[in-house]
């Protein structure tokens, strides 16, 4: 089936880079020149002009790297102006760009952006031709059924705007994204839709054509007639000057004839008169000639004086309009001050509503895990075991609520801390001994690299929360089987102390880093084991870092190492002993089972090994058969065996009832 074209260009092989003239090249030099004069004097909306211009002329010569990092830094200086047209343009723009390095997932974001950008400013036809836009690309990730929907978003937008050519290419794509989905008949009734609005609008283009030419022939007919019209009164006029020039020669000839009949008498008396009647001719011409020249002064004042009202009344009509536009630059400005203090109040009221929404959605989603181990443990749990998971659980809750408590006291500057000098290896080690046991079903190593005798001035309390906070998010990310590494350096300065935590992991998406730390961020849906995901934690990590003076920031490569690290003032004091509410849970000790133990499990774990991971419900009524052998040891293996069904860790389950060691796997 023939494919449709749509607004969007996307490339489908990689093009070469061509050339740049040396034309080129001086634009580019004096565009950024000129960007750094705005720069200086501070009119961004200039400098980005010109960021604009340099993107575009490395986008012509396919340099997409270049043009991208150009528009980037319009964007930015877009975003400070809160210009929502330049950054609708400028995403578009990326949107297309991420389309030809065929990065479909980052042109997809821009083109949200856009997309959601012209939603709000009610463009209607930019919100079609993003639609059309995104849908390509969303082919290209074959998410077909959302193209499918956003298409006809866009194509009821066309209806509503009666613009056959949009629903036409609304049309076109929709046939197109069926015929990719391998859904014939949708896409064959698409196609058929349009081929009927490409003939319509081509009848719409033919019929104004032919209305033109029409036209055309007409105006030409009628400068023909003009023209046969002034050609014949050159010739009545040339018949008129023949007949002058006859009824002259005539008269010249009768007169000829007068004198030589007439006598010396008549003839004198004849040029009397004739004098005479010259006199008269002269007198009459004279008084003519009078009467005009009295006749154009007169007008001429006439004209003067009209001349002297117009020009009055174009002068009031000048004056009066200047003070009208006074009044409205006056009102415009009154009304342009209404409006920024509307949106900033809606601004606002957006900013508590979204915080509303993030405090209940952390109540019901957070809240729950660690409310369901206390209310419902798990049966075979012994009672020190319940008593354990439910101190742990209820410490989660504690921390979560004292988060959301203590970044709204930072905001508001009113949570001062109250610096003691502090052992850094005691930090590390409460800390790490906090949510060790988050890292245990996930077969997670703990080391702290703080040998050295550091002591830093810090509120105990907060900075403890701090470190668990980060140790917290590295278990939620790190890969199985890894080490997480916490670690305390003097800085270059010796006045003050780093300490960092590292894991190893997926990463951190380089456009995600830079709001990594605001609240309700998350960059990946991921969970982990029942840790906590409010998105608030890293927020209270920098609001409480930055209230102590210091500096908080985070390193990530993709695959590799992500690291938050922070910067404390170091302390030179005697250490007081710490009065912490933050007492580390004790962690459950290893038990191994005894040869009897084994014996007693051992039916039970070949029962197991003939089940897969997800019969939980055949899981569980296989482990009743030990209900009458249990003790410490068999509690213990059982906690490891159904921790690995909760948390799905296919390796850690099949360690468990694959080996004749059935000890903490």
């Amino acid at each position: 089936m023939l494919a449709i074209w749509t607004v969007l260009a996307v490339q489908v092989a990689a093009q070469n880079a061509v050339p740049l003239l040396p034309s080129d090249s001086v634009r580019i030099k004096n565009a950024m020149e000129q960007a750094l004069k705005e720069a200086e004097a501070g009119d961004w909306r200039e400098e980005s002009r010109h960021y604009d211009n340099i993107a575009f002329i490395y986008w012509e010569h396919n340099y997409f790297s270049k043009a991208v990092e150009w528009y980037q830094k319009s964007l930015k200086l877009n975003e400070k102006l809160a210009n929502r047209a330049g950054i609708s343009m400028i995403n578009s723009n990326l949107g297309m760009l991420y389309a030809d390095l065929k990065d479909y997932d980052r042109s997809l974001a821009h083109f949200q952006r856009t997309f959601d950008y012209r939603k709000m400013m009610k463009d209607k036809q930019g919100v079609i031709t993003t639609a059309i836009n995104m849908s390509v690309v969303l082919n290209n990730l074959k998410r077909f059924d959302e193209s499918a929907a956003l298409l006809q978003e866009a194509l009821t937008l066309a209806r509503e705007l009666n613009d056959p050519d949009q629903m036409k290419s609304c049309y076109g794509m929709l046939s197109e994204t069926y015929e990719k989905a391998r859904q014939s008949d949708k896409a064959r009734y698409y196609f058929d839709l349009y081929r009927t609005f490409h003939e319509q609008v081509q009848k719409e283009k033919e019929q104004k054509s032919r209305a033109i030419v029409e036209e055309t022939r007409l105006q030409l007919q009628l400068t023909e007639a003009e023209k046969r019209n002034k050609e014949l009164e050159l010739q009545l006029a040339e018949h008129e000057i023949q007949q002058k020039e006859k009824e002259l020669a005539t008269a010249g000839e009768k007169q000829r004839t007068l004198y030589e009949n007439l006598s010396r008498t008549e003839l004198q008396n004849e040029l009397l008169q004739r004098d005479n009647e010259l006199k008269k001719t002269q007198i009459a011409g004279e008084k003519e000639r009078n009467e005009k020249q009295r006749v154009q002064m007169l007008f001429l004042l006439v004209s003067l004086g009209l001349f002297g009202v117009l020009l009055f009344v174009i002068l009031k009509a000048y004056l009066d309009k200047r003070k009208t536009n006074r009044i409205l630059d006056s009102q415009k400005r009154e009304i342009e001050s209404q409006r920024d203090a509307i949106s900033k109040a809606f601004e606002q009221l957006k900013e508590l509503t979204d915080y509303k929404e993030g405090i209940r959605s952390m109540i019901v989603h957070d809240l729950k895990n660690p409310l369901n181990s206390i209310l419902n443990p798990p049966l075979h749990y012994s009672d020190q075991l319940k008593i354990e998971t439910a101190r742990r659980a209820g410490r989660r809750m504690l921390n979560l609520v004292m988060d959301i408590l203590d970044v709204q006291k930072l905001e508001e500057s009113h949570l001062k801390p109250e610096k003691q000098p502090v052992d850094c290896n005691t930090l590390l080690a409460e800390a790490i001994a906090e949510v060790e046991y988050l890292g245990q079903p996930r077969g997670l190593l703990f080391q702290k690299l703080a040998d050295q005798p550091l002591k830093v001035a810090c509120d105990p309390e907060l900075i403890h929360r701090v470190i668990v906070n980060l140790l917290t998010n590295a278990v939620k990310y790190a890969y199985q089987q890894t080490e997480i590494v916490v670690m305390a350096v003097p800085c270059e300065d010796a006045s003050r102390v780093k300490i960092a935590v590292s894991n190893r992991g997926d990463g951190i998406p380089s456009d995600f880093i830079g709001s990594v730390f605001d609240k309700f961020t998350q960059h990946s849906a991921r969970k982990s084991g029942g840790v906590a995901s409010t998105g608030i934690g890293l927020t209270f990590c920098k609001l409480t870092v930055e209230a102590h003076g210091g500096a908080i920031g985070v390193e990530s490569e993709p695959g590799e190492n992500t690291t938050f690290w922070f910067t404390l003032e170091a302390s030179h004091d005697e250490v007081a002993p710490l009065h912490s509410n933050s007492v580390p849970l004790k962690t459950t000790a290893v038990h191994e089972l005894t040869e009897a133990d084994r014996l007693v499990v051992e039916p039970v774990r070949r029962q197991l090994q003939m089940l897969e991971i997800h019969q939980i419900t055949k899981i569980r009524k296989a482990i009743r058969l030990l209900d009458q052998h249990r003790n410490e040891r068999i509690d213990y293996w059982l906690e490891n065996l159904l921790m690995a069904v909760e948390t799905n860790d296919i390796k850690k389950y099949n360690s468990i009832v694959r080996k004749n060691d059935h000890t903490n796997s």
